[in-house]
């Protein structure tokens, strides 16, 4: 992560000012125009004597340009100069501008700086103590002066001429230069230096504001490249002024010659993009006449020219030694860590060596493991770029212009709820290091009116962001600067694996910049999960690396620094393995009754994370899916389902440490998925703090099991619906999961009151499988009524060849929640009238062949139909009756198979034949599971079951039955079979009457025959 100096000391360079006690009257026509602008370096400076009128000689100072072009290199001199329109003046006939200057602002070239800690600093209250008359000696010490500087003031009729001293900067301020006088009356005009955002980028600039209205013509300022080399001792306390006369020369003190007495360190260095092209300068200045404002951003209302300097050469013999240190705040795995990046790159001010290359990319590649803390968005709130709240990183919107006039660059005004660490730079310009803070910055999708996230962003940096703000006022201090940086965290979407990158940093010196991130519960950051080596690396790119001109052309320059830094990850057991703690149960406990149901499940750190979830529920525990309307698939998939179809919620927590991220979701109630008959679809609108990632879908399959109706809801391990283990480039590492199935008179409870458990198998992101479970009873069974009202039919046209019928009936009374127990078993005993058919037992199908698939059972082995009306489903459940072998019994079973909705419900009745040949059948199994009606019937036919003993007609048949209820209530009973399809019994006595008369009348014939 990387750095932007903003507003930082120094400076070098131009502009103006003032001075000289002399007022003067402008001309009120022409505006404020600069006609000539130049900047230049030089080599030194000819002094000679061009007159001598009294005591004192008349001096003229040649400057010798040098075209200095070494980027990181220290020029001999940089001079800058200006001058204003003018024309003239009435009574002298001198040259005179035509406005007085209010604010000049020289903005340099990119790169090029001045170190106001090259030489000691003097109190500008000492500056300002006007010497007594006559003394024109320094008030400062030799060793502050970094230059001197000419400004042609009252029409023309003066030119002044002295030291410019390194003074104390004021208290937001990073860097001043003030200009000494020897006239007693004289003010003393400052210049102050700023790192401002321009069009181009970060840029120096030096400025003046409210120039007294001193009549300035032009002006010319230089800067010493080494102010304590001896080279400069002749011009070093020298004061100068022109006389009124119209002589060339300047009548100076011959104080000059003063040794700066200290070792020479460089003031001024060159930049280092060997790239860019010419250099360019800019002066703007506005006038009391008409002003406006001449800062960067601003509205206009100034003047301005520009000035053109030789590109940089030599890029290919600095030296850019960058380092990096990673530090940890702890090295526990999968735990919250602050981290504290730190990019050194050390400085060389020694002024016969060319100065350290500034970092212009920093590419910083995270440790593989070391991920986005879901935990962060706890509370977070983003920095917007611009506006109210906001950060402009460019320094626009956040410039204020104060009472003075001047410009100052505000703090970013992020909210303090986005604040994500702290930083801290040292650069050679300063005393003490420039401090700030780093903040969450506002995504660049899922905002209103932007498209919706997507992996590419996390791959690009759109979604991850971060401001970097240095200086400024607040806690961390007042440096008198400001920088902002804006910063893209690219964050893999396959593995997490994080990415910083600040691009075009500016070009300004530090020898060693800290990025620390907070640590705690809601750290940004997680430590890897494994234990071993976690290796940072970084690509760290100088100015000077090579590189096209605007031209096309490549030039050689400086390579990039490539450093890597290492911490050890500690605290891994021997494997990772997975210990869930699970809790899961009903609200209320009642049996029978409504209840919402809750599933609780966590993980520690340093487990394995939780890919999926098998979930078992105990016999009886269901739910009313006939209220529900099912969700469609393609909606399920979307995550669009309906409220109607809504029948809980979810809370999920994510992240490492003791504060992970919680965010809630909707459970859904669906058709058939992956070959179950019911389905969920769980969705999670993932709208986390600033982040909206939108919706996470997880599919899950809702199967019921045929022999005692409890569900098993499984969640897809693999596939576009599984449990996520990353969203977006952040690894969730759950640690908790809640589900509340809560949609009223859904859920409801067993009938049955025996202990049971509440099971769940957890598979791992390291295929580790965890079986757990909770214990589950309901309450109250014996309060349950058991009411079922059983009535048996058989018809009584019976034959050998289709045997006979049986025809049973169970109905319930209307269904209410927690008022019935329903049927645990059941036992019946057909009378020895109605014995089972051997030739249709011998037919029965094999048990393999029936849980292969019963469609492949003989049809022989088809004995019968079966239908069933529960208040769970919105259909009747249909489905045939099977005689199933199974090894090692001695009669086939009876095997009940009801299917509806996608459901299957399979009901064994043991069968056994006695010595005497009565047929008993015990369903020893029965889910627990509400029926309003059932039916059982058993056709005459081929292969019918049942066979007849006599004419069914004439017997009275009776069914023993006994009734078991899952509360344990015992019915027993002796169920009376209705036959159907006998002769009415008046028909049959008038046909035996008829038989008797004729018999009598036959009788009564033979006998009169007789007689």
């Amino acid at each position: 992560m990387i750095t932007k100096f903003s507003r930082t000391a120094l400076l070098c360079c131009p502009i103006v000012l003032l001075l000289a006690a002399w007022a003067g009257v402008a001309s009120a026509a022409t505006p404020l125009t600069i006609t000539h602008f130049s900047m230049e370096t030089i080599s030194g400076v000819e002094e000679s004597v061009v007159a001598k009128f009294g005591p004192e000689p008349e001096w003229e100072f040649t400057n010798h340009p040098e075209r200095f072009t070494q980027a990181g290199g220290h020029p001999w001199a940089l001079v800058t100069k200006g001058e204003f329109a003018s024309e003239p003046f009435p009574e002298s006939g001198l040259p005179t501008p035509t406005r007085d200057p209010k604010d000049i602002v020289t903005t340099l070239p990119a790169g090029l700086l001045g170190n106001p800690e090259a030489v000691p600093q003097c109190p500008l209250a000492q500056v300002s103590t006007s010497p007594p008359p006559g003394a024109r000696t320094l008030s400062c010490p030799a060793a502050t002066q970094v230059g001197t500087y000419e400004v042609q003031v009252d029409q023309g009729n003066a030119m002044i001429f002295g030291p410019i001293i390194n003074v104390t900067p004021a208290a937001g301020e990073s860097a001043e230069f003030a200009f000494e006088n020897s006239a007693a009356e004289a003010n003393t005009p400052l210049l102050t230096a700023h790192l401002v955002y321009t069009a181009g980028g970060y840029a120096f600039t030096v400025s003046s504001n409210e120039i007294p209205e001193l009549g300035i013509g032009k002006f010319e300022v230089t800067f010493w490249g080494v102010p304590a080399n001896s080279s400069h001792d002749a011009m070093r306390g020298r004061f100068c002024r022109k006389p009124v006369s119209s002589e060339p020369g300047l009548n100076c003190d011959p104080e000059g010659g003063q040794s700066a007495g200290i070792a020479p360190l460089a003031f001024l260095s060159w930049g280092s993009n060997c790239a860019g092209g010419p250099l360019k300068a800019s002066l703007r200045a506005d006038s009391w006449q008409e002003p406006g404002s001449v800062h960067e951003g601003q509205y206009l209302g100034y003047t301005e020219a520009t000035a053109t300097l030789p590109a940089l050469t030599g890029c290919s013999l600095l030296s850019f030694p960058a380092g990096l240190v990673v530090e940890p705040d702890t090295t526990l795995a999968d735990a919250p860590v602050g981290l504290t990046v730190g990019l050194t790159v050390p400085q060389d001010e020694a002024p016969e060596a060319l100065a350290t290359p500034h970092l212009r990319n920093a590419v910083v590649t995270l440790p593989a493991g070391m991920s986005i803390s879901p935990g962060i968005v706890d509370g977070i709130q983003a920095c917007n770029e611009s506006g109210a709240g906001g950060i402009n990183f460019e320094g626009r919107e956040s410039e204020e212009v104060g009472l003075d006039g001047e410009l100052h660059l505000a703090p970013g005004h992020c909210p303090g709820a986005s604040t994500v660490g702290t930083a801290e730079a040292v650069t050679p310009l300063l005393p003490a290091p420039v401090r700030g803070h780093v903040y969450l910055a506002r995504p660049k999708c899922g905002g209103v009116g932007e498209a919706s996230c997507t992996n590419q962003d996390a791959l690009d940096g759109n979604l991850y962001q971060l401001y970097l703000e240095l200086g400024g006022t607040g806690e961390l201090g007042d440096a008198g600067i400001i920088i902002k940086a804006h910063g893209y965290v690219e964050a893999n979407p396959a593995t997490g694996q994080l990415t910083a990158k600040f691009s075009n940093n500016p070009q300004a010196p530090f020898s060693e910049l800290r990025i620390h991130l907070n640590g705690g519960p809601r750290a940004p950051l997680d430590n890897p999960a494994t234990c071993g080596p976690a290796t940072t690396n970084a690509d760290l790119t100088p100015w000077s690396a090579p590189g096209l001109t605007p031209e096309g052309l490549r030039v050689t320059g400086t390579p990039d620094a490539t450093p890597s830094s290492f911490f050890e990850v500690e605290g891994c057991a021997s494997s990772a393995g997975l210990r869930p703690g699970f809790t899961a149960g009903t609200v209320s406990a009642q049996a029978g009754t409504f209840s919402s149901f809750t599933m609780n499940l966590t993980r520690q750190d340093r487990e394995q994370f939780i890919k999926g979830v098998q979930l078992h529920t105990p016999p009886g525990l269901l739910g009313m899916l006939a209220s529900v309307p099912l969700c469609g698939e393609q909606q399920a998939d979307a995550g669009t389902c309906p409220e109607a179809s809504k029948i809980g919620t979810t809370r999920v927590a994510s992240g490492a440490g003791s504060h992970p991220f919680e965010i809630e979701g909707n459970v859904y109630l669906t058709t058939g998925y992956d070959g179950a008959p019911f389905g969920l679809s769980i969705v999670t609108n993932v709208v986390a703090g600033p982040f909206n990632l939108g919706l996470v879908v997880v599919r899950a399959r809702v199967a019921v099991n045929p022999t005692d109706s409890s569900l098993t809801i499984t969640t897809d391990e693999t596939g576009p619906y599984a449990i996520p283990q990353i969203v977006f480039g952040v690894p969730l590492r759950l640690k908790q999961i809640t589900v509340n199935i809560d949609r009223p008179n859904f859920m409801f409870n067993p009938t049955n009151c025996e202990a049971q458990h509440i099971a769940a198998d957890i598979s791992g992101s390291q295929n580790a499988v965890a079986a757990v479970a909770s214990s589950f009873a309901a309450g109250g069974c014996k309060s349950l009524q058991f009411k079922p009202t059983f009535q048996v039919f058989t018809s009584g046209k019976t034959s050998k060849v289709n045997g006979a019928s049986l025809d049973a009936k169970v109905s319930y009374p209307p269904f209410k929640a927690g008022s019935e127990a329903n049927i645990a078993k059941v036992k019946v005993e057909l009378p020895r009238q109605l014995p089972s058919r051997l030739t249709t037992l011998q037919k029965a199908c094999t048990a393999s062949q029936f849980e292969s698939n019963p469609a492949g059972c003989p049809a022989a082995s088809v004995v019968g139909i079966v239908r069933a009306t529960t208040p769970l489903l919105p259909v009747e459940l249909t489905g045939p009756v099977y005689f199933v072998s199974h090894g090692g019994e001695a009669f086939p079973s009876l095997l009940v198979v009801l299917q509806g909705d996608g459901v299957r419900v399979d009901l064994t009745g043991s069968t056994f034949i006695s010595q005497a040949g009565i047929t008993s059948s015990s369903f020893k199994t029965v889910p627990d599971v509400p029926v309003s009606a059932f039916e059982l019937y058993l056709p005459e036919g081929k292969y019918s079951a049942l066979a007849a003993n006599g004419d069914l007609c004439r017997s009275k048949l009776t069914m023993p039955t006994e009734f078991v209820a899952q509360n344990g209530v015992v019915i027993r009973e002796s169920t009376k079979i209705k036959v159907t399809a006998c002769p009415k019994a008046k028909k049959a006595k008038a046909k035996r009457q008829t038989k008797k008369t004729k018999a009598k009348k036959i009788s009564q014939t033979g006998s009169g025959r007789a007689r």
